[in-house]
């Protein structure tokens, strides 16, 4: 009822409202004195329907917004991601990705949530006929879809009568991507399981947070005593285990007297040996190593992780990310002298706290000795620091990198296609070289044409590309070391070359669909967290779409003229009917 305390958010929110307008205030005025005098009020519209009506008719407004915008986009890649909500009803989550051109006459990278759907079946043929259905119900066609972008899920990513495979059989230009941040988790796990000491060290860093997280009294002895909280080990994005990381950068050595202050307390024997083994563990030259190596490891991987969710990269922007962090975890790898003298500096800063600076010698396997190894080669090899470089240190990374270029070569082999469009072919070449680097142009021509033979045509295409050539060594659109995809459309529509490189304007704008990771779907099961809670968990899924949609893309909501909402809700509440 209207002025009691418990009476919800809505109408606690609509009395807040109704002191600043004089409408609204006499409104609820009047539900108020007719509620409290029994009488019935024809019609109030505070009622749990009237809030769906208006939910809905918010919802169709931003619905026909980002519908509107795919079709003059034309070209589009879908997104697809599922989780349990709170009731434990698998959501589907549906996101468009296209290139569109907008009132400021740029081209732009739009991600927009096409909403979730419930489904209790997990097969690739359920899925599959689920986004035909979204796509139809939508009115998209998915003839112009240009891009499929999953997990790596074998229900969804499998060459076999999975979610791809089916979408592909409809539409044989939708080419499947696989989602990046998800390879390079994967990369980061398997360099994880390339040795024993790897493993054993994420191992004592959740084992760490574990112990002082477990209870109030030792969370707060830590924060007291360090000024900073531990993470745990991330299991979903592996780049993010750089904040577990962190605070043991930072401080070693208040983490240490943190560990010591806990035999203080009435410990179980079980704690009591694992803050004991911890202690050991922190002191150890090891775990110097290891977390000055995984800090600046972490670092790189981390930076292009978070880059890879961005919804405006594109296939040529991860390629350089990509080739940015091979780059800098080969340098890392080159350059154990000073990550071995860096350690050392830092354990003889921590000497008078136990710290130490040799790694403890193990019990060394008998190795077998090779022909053509000599007596000092084998007692290089089993120095300790040379063994741990070897085994832990190169295995790691070799393992690490290798995990990254195999699993990046289908988005190389993509970019690689499409890149002689913006890339200049022929930058310091003579004349006789260009001449006889002309038939390879071609070639890339027809392949690609080929590729979208209902998009563009091949010999215009030629045509185009080397004139466009001409222009991009004279600089027209821009320094041409850092001519991008995106650079170059929106450079040619801004010189009003659009309707000379036709054909190529339609292969960038194709390009730039094709997604690099699923993490916008992802993003949409926080707002899914928010909106449908434990207090809330049997809403309806027509309003549980349409507050996604509102709360998801609230800056397009934002913009809209929301004159039509009230028209039609009016109409629908209309009680007289018009004789003609």
């Amino acid at each position: 009822m209207i002025g009691d305390d418990d009476n919800g958010n809505f109408l606690a929110t609509l009395e807040l409202l109704a002191k600043h307008n004089k409408t609204l205030q006499l409104h609820l005025e009047e539900v108020s004195r007719c509620q409290q005098e029994g009488k019935q009020i024809i019609a109030h519209y505070l009622g749990w329907s009237s809030q769906n009506e208006f939910i809905k008719e918010c919802g169709r407004i931003v619905y026909g917004a980002i519908i509107k915008e795919a079709h003059m986009a034309i070209y589009y890649s879908i997104l697809v991601d599922g989780t349990p909500d709170v009731s434990h009803t698998e959501q589907i989550a549906f996101v468009l990705r296209f290139v569109y051109y907008g009132i400021d006459k740029k081209w732009v990278v739009k991600e927009r949530f096409l909403g979730v759907e419930s489904l209790d079946k997990k097969k690739g043929v359920d899925i599959a006929k689920l986004i035909i259905d979204v796509l139809n119900q939508n009115d998209i066609d998915l003839k112009n879809c240009r891009g499929q972008g999953y997990d790596n899920g074998t229900n969804m990513s499998g060459v076999y009568k999975r979610v791809q495979a089916i979408i592909l059989q409809r539409n044989p230009q939708a080419f499947y991507m696989p989602c990046r941040t998800h390879n390079l988790n994967l990369a980061g796990v398997h360099s994880l399981e390339s040795s024993v000491e790897m493993k054993n060290y994420f191992g004592r860093i959740q084992l760490l947070y574990n112990l002082f997280s477990g209870s109030p009294i030792r969370w707060k002895i830590l924060t007291k005593t360090t000024g900073l909280s531990l993470h745990q080990t991330s299991q979903t994005r592996w780049s993010a285990r750089i904040e577990a990381v962190k605070p043991l950068v930072k401080r070693p050595r208040e983490i240490l007297l943190s560990l010591q202050k806990l035999r203080d307390l009435d410990l179980t024997a079980d704690l009591l040996i694992d803050v004991k083994s911890l202690e050991k563990w922190i002191q150890s030259f090891e775990f110097i190593i290891m977390t000055t190596f995984w800090f600046k490891a972490l670092q790189a991987i981390n930076y292009v992780s978070v880059s890879f969710q961005s919804e405006n990269i594109t296939l040529d922007d991860e390629m350089k990310l990509m080739k940015i962090l091979i780059e800098d975890l080969t340098r890392l790898r080159s350059s154990w002298p000073e990550l071995i003298n860096e350690a050392h500096l830092v354990a003889s800063g921590l000497a008078s706290y136990g710290f130490q600076s040799k790694l403890v010698q193990k019990r060394t396997r008998k190795r077998k000795t090779f022909y053509e190894e000599t007596r000092n080669e084998v007692r290089f090899l089993e120095n300790d620091e040379k063994q741990f470089e070897v085994n832990v240190f190169n295995t790691a990374l070799d393992t690490l990198i290798q995990q990254i270029k195999d699993r990046f070569q289908a988005a190389e082999k993509t970019t690689n296609s499409f890149s002689f469009l913006w890339l200049s072919e022929f930058n310091s070449r003579s004349s006789e070289e260009k001449e006889i680097e002309q038939p390879s142009l071609e070639e890339k021509c027809k392949t690609l044409a080929q590729m979208y033979v209902n998009d563009v045509d091949e010999d215009k295409l030629i045509l185009e590309v080397r004139h466009l050539d001409t222009l991009k060594r004279a600089n027209l659109f821009g320094p041409k070391e850092y001519l991008t995809s995106m650079k170059l459309l929106n450079g040619i529509y801004q010189k009003g070359l659009e309707s000379i490189f036709e054909s190529s304007c339609i292969l960038l704008r194709i390009f730039n669909t094709i997604p690099v990771s699923i993490a916008e779907g992802e993003r949409s099961f926080s707002k899914l967290g928010l909106v449908k809670t434990t207090l809330r968990s049997t809403m309806s899924q027509d309003r549980l779409t349409n507050l996604l949609v509102i709360s998801i893309e609230h800056d397009l909501a934002k913009s809209l003229c929301y004159d039509e909402v009230i028209e039609n809700f009016a109409l629908n509440k209309a009680r007289r009917v018009k004789f003609l």
